[in-house]
């Protein structure tokens, strides 16, 4: 199966968004955001990897699940993200996270069409 320009971009930028989640791991106290944030966005961020690797490996039959750990581990953390709007914190972590929302929004959006591509190849005819 070819890979949409589409699809390859929406990769790219899941897995981009899942990898700025893990230095949180290792070290959670970094940055403005409470520990347990950073945790969960830590986690969110390995969800969302295992995500891009299904969808990649197409021939795995498990896009579905993929494109599902995507879409449900990014608007986690989008939520997560929510309170640093409200938050009292320098405006340049404000954009910063207004900037990643964004991004992930394109992301997901971008990646949603392979499930039913997926699902319409592996449909057997009736």
């Amino acid at each position: 199966m070819k890979r949409s320009a589409a699809l390859v971009t929406g990769l790219v930028l899941n897995a981009l968004s899942g990898l700025a989640g893990l230095p949180t791991l290792v070290d959670p106290t970094m940055g403005p955001a409470p520990l347990v944030i950073n945790v969960v966005t830590g986690v969110l961020g390995i969800i969302t990897l295992v995500g891009v690797v299904l969808v990649w490996r197409w021939r795995s039959g498990r896009v579905g699940l993929g494109v599902t750990l995507i879409v449900v581990s990014q608007a986690l953390n989008v939520l997560t993200a929510v309170p640093a709007f409200f938050a009292d914190i320098p405006v340049g972590y404000k954009a910063a996270i207004a900037v990643g929302v964004v991004l992930t929004a394109v992301g997901v959006v971008l990646v949603l069409p392979a499930r039913r591509a997926a699902s319409e190849l592996t449909a057997s005819p009736a």
